[in-house]
């Protein structure tokens, strides 16, 4: 689980980028390509630890997604004390520099109390509610269908990257929202308008929807952070959900929506999902980081067939012909958002130019017919 998406403008310019020194001191680029191997399997791992075990935390006498969200989010609290030894390693033992830097994540000031009102908690916020739609959405259909759906977050991304932060509108991009939204339809359409799958498929939607929010959102508010900037606030997030966030746990159990008690929570799924999303967070921003972020791109799409295969020989459950059909379109539209911002500004403009001239030939003809018919 995680609101952690690949957006347009990453295939250009990493939004978590380390300092030039960091990245000189990871040359050659061969060692580069296998790290980012290394953590494109890992991602891919961790999303499907994540997802399957979140789907094993749901038993006859377990309900609670909610629990299961804040439970998880407390884990991020490890981030940036994750990050420290990394910081070390480039730098030595400048761990004040490190924090000084960090600390610009939240404001010219550092952290303060008006800073944190306005980073931490709306989009501590949008975390969980992005998270809990995704883990209510695969109590209803299979992780495969789920991890799909949420595949479409870049076309939401770049929906909203158009109207927040003024992205160019551009064929090839619009393309691939269009893509996205006809396999979300199938999805729909397979599994039936109003019936009880249906539920599930708009959620896993809105989960999407929900991530690109926070991702769009993220790059308006902090620009482009570096891996420790980002480290630190999720080490934020994790410390305000743990501190603030728990009565809304609370409330949810005395009042019934969430029932359950202590001995019967299943703590080894509940365990694997948190470690597993910790990772998944954890290796996207280092991912992103310290190797190519198209590589990021190929972990979460990996991800979608690992889902499958585990769904086909552990939970022995088949696919229609058409959620195959709408997987692919969806993917479809999200391989075709990672073309570079370069290339598809290249192929608007020259597409934009073919148009300009039909219309102009076509003008000239009609012209052309207009005089001969003058004449006769």
């Amino acid at each position: 689980m995680s609101t952690q998406v690949e957006s347009p403008e990453d295939q250009n310019e990493s939004p978590m980028m380390v300092p030039n020194d960091v990245t000189t001191a990871l040359q050659p680029s061969k060692k580069k390509f296998l790290i980012g191997l290394i953590i494109v399997l890992l991602i891919a791992v961790t999303w499907v630890g994540s997802t399957q075990s979140g789907k094993e935390t749901y038993t006859s006498h377990f309900n609670a997604p909610y629990f299961t969200i804040w439970f998880s989010t407390n884990w991020m609290v490890f981030t940036y004390p994750i990050c420290m030894p990394v910081y070390l390693w480039l730098y030595g033992n400048d761990l004040a520099g490190m924090w000084r830097r960090s600390i610009l994540v939240f404001s010219d000031k550092g952290i303060t109390l008006r800073a944190l009102a306005t980073s931490t908690l709306p989009f501590t916020i949008i975390w969980e509610a992005t998270n809990y739609m995704y883990l209510r959405a695969l109590g209803s259909i299979p992780a495969t269908d789920v991890t799909a759906l949420f595949s479409s977050a870049p076309a939401f991304v770049y929906v909203l990257s158009f109207f927040i932060l003024q992205e160019p509108l551009l064929v090839l991009r619009v393309f691939s929202v269009v893509l996205a939204i006809s396999g979300i339809t199938l999805f729909a359409y397979v599994d039936g308008f109003g019936s009880a799958s249906l539920l599930g498929v708009s959620l896993a939607v809105l989960s999407a929807v929900g991530a690109a929010l926070y991702k769009v959102c993220l790059k308006k508010r902090v620009g482009n952070a570096d891996l420790f900037q980002m480290s630190l606030f999720l080490s934020f997030l994790g410390l305000f959900n743990l501190l603030a966030f728990w009565p809304v746990m609370i409330t949810l159990h005395f009042t019934g929506v969430e029932e359950f008690e202590f001995r019967f929570i299943p703590w080894v799924p509940l365990c694997i999902s948190a470690l597993c999303s910790f990772s998944f967070n954890f290796l996207i921003n280092f991912g992103i980081a310290f190797t190519f972020p198209l590589f990021i791109s190929i972990g979460t799409i990996l991800g979608i067939p690992l889902n499958a295969l585990v769904d086909v020989v552990i939970r022995h459950i088949d696919f229609l012909n058409w959620k195959i059909t709408a997987t692919v379109l969806i993917i479809g539209g999200f391989l075709v958002m990672l073309t570079p911002s370069s290339d598809s500004l290249f192929l608007h403009r020259k597409l934009a130019m073919i148009l300009q001239y039909l219309h102009k030939k076509i003008g000239l003809h009609n012209h052309y017919i207009e005089l001969t018919n003058q004449c006769n």
